[in-house]
């Protein structure tokens, strides 16, 4: 199975951030241009490909320093292979070093069963409240309200970094707004690809928070991934004791994540080299 980050989408979102793109492989290498130190060349989640080529692009764009994060599908061959290259592992993850999926595979009934009680619990409350979950084309009504509401995690980090990767997923981009007497209190976006569902940014109002909007919010997004045909809907990242520093404010929503259910799946780390000056070229 694909991993979004090398897909032709995100590659084209990577692109409109400033990022050049190479491949090697079949795989996407996204290098980065940094002023008076020539380029950074990153490459995530992916199983295998040729190192030499890498050195060869390496040494096109004087490369200071390479980050990899291979696919949970990698073998033990290839990370050892890394190593052996000199490649060292680090703390400093640039994409969720563990997450959790939930098999959509299963039939509603299934999925619902499989939720933790208390996830059940705040979803019927949040129903009989009256909270109406719809489906929003407002991208910078979102853009607007996530950057005011968000909590902590991976993503863009600006509003307009948020605009640039709806606009380059297009429709398989999806935003989800939560609302009540014409209120909004809460929302999420997903991206799809291939036959998987990406929960990618959410908020929450502090009204929102008290009527358990985000449950009810996600439930409705895991129904609509599967009625698209995806067979994973991907929370995109939990709290990680691995990598503790850069996952430790992740703790309070990966408790939340964890209640529908799913299975977790965890990445086998991070692996960088750099190269001093003077063997940019060697």
């Amino acid at each position: 199975m694909g991993d979004i980050r090398q897909s032709p989408l995100w590659a084209k979102y990577l692109e409109k951030l400033g990022w050049q793109t190479e491949k090697i492989d079949g795989n996407f290498i996204y290098i980065k241009k940094i002023p008076l130190i020539d380029s950074f060349i990153k490459i995530q989640r992916v199983k295998n490909f040729d190192l030499k080529k890498l050195d060869v692009l390496r040494k096109k764009y004087r490369a200071f320093s390479i980050k990899i994060e291979p696919n949970h599908l990698a073998s033990k061959t290839f990370t050892e292979s890394l190593i052996k290259k000199g490649f060292k592992k680090d703390s400093f993850p640039l994409s969720p070093p563990k997450t959790v999926w939930v098999d959509l595979g299963k039939n509603e009934g299934e999925l619902w069963k499989n939720l933790k009680k208390d996830c059940r619990y705040c979803i019927k409350k949040a129903q009989g409240r009256k909270i109406k979950v719809k489906k929003s084309n407002n991208i910078e009504n979102f853009s607007r309200l996530w950057s005011k509401e968000r909590e902590g995690g991976f993503g863009p980090s600006q509003k307009e970094d948020l605009r640039k990767l709806f606009c380059a997923f297009g429709k398989n981009a999806q935003i989800f707004l939560a609302e009540k007497n014409g209120e909004i209190l809460g929302g999420a976006s997903t991206l799809v690809w291939g036959k998987t569902c990406h929960y990618t940014h959410a908020f929450s109002t502090q009204k929102g928070r008290k009527l358990f909007t985000q449950y009810l919010i996600v439930w409705e997004a895991i129904k609509e991934a599967k009625r698209l045909g995806c067979k994973i809907f991907d929370f995109e990242g939990i709290y990680d004791t691995r990598f503790h520093s850069a996952t430790k404010s992740w703790q309070g929503f990966s408790h939340f994540k964890k209640s529908f259910g799913g299975k977790e799946i965890e990445y086998s780390g991070t692996f960088s080299k750099y190269y001093f000056p003077r063997f940019w070229l060697q």
